[in-house]
């Protein structure tokens, strides 16, 4: 008995059988889903500009006024938050689920970019 393209036994098969174009993917679509969703999620800090503040962080402060030693402790900060909020984070995530956090996340941001710009619109921050 010839093997198939799969590994398979079959009597059907040809030995020198050669797959269809895109036979691969149409046998593997369960795995492009996930694929495409974790390089968005992976995409998704640059997107929205936190690596600016991950990565830049004390030379944000310093540019928005603050001393150097201000800027380094407003940085020293900001990281040691955003390590110890990661395991109470993960365990919300088992607990509630990924969706609803994702919703409620994308309402925050919106609401936040909301009040940001009409504070600027109206003057009440410093230029």
């Amino acid at each position: 008995m010839p093997i198939g393209w799969c590994g398979r036994s079959s009597k059907a098969s040809k030995p020198n059988a050669v797959p269809a174009v895109g036979s691969y993917y149409s046998r593997h679509e369960t795995y492009r889903s996930g694929a495409v969703g974790g390089n968005g999620f992976g995409c998704f800090p640059a997107f929205v500009g936190i690596n600016i503040i991950f990565y830049f962080g004390e030379i944000l402060w310093k540019a928005a006024g603050a001393t150097e030693e201000w800027a380094l402790r407003i940085n020293v900060a900001h990281r040691l938050v955003n390590i110890l909020a990661t395991i109470p984070a993960i365990m919300l995530i088992d607990r509630i689920g990924r969706k609803p956090l994702l919703l409620v996340g994308s309402v925050g941001m919106i609401l936040n970019a909301r009040c940001d710009g009409s504070r600027i619109r109206h003057g009440w921050c410093r230029p």
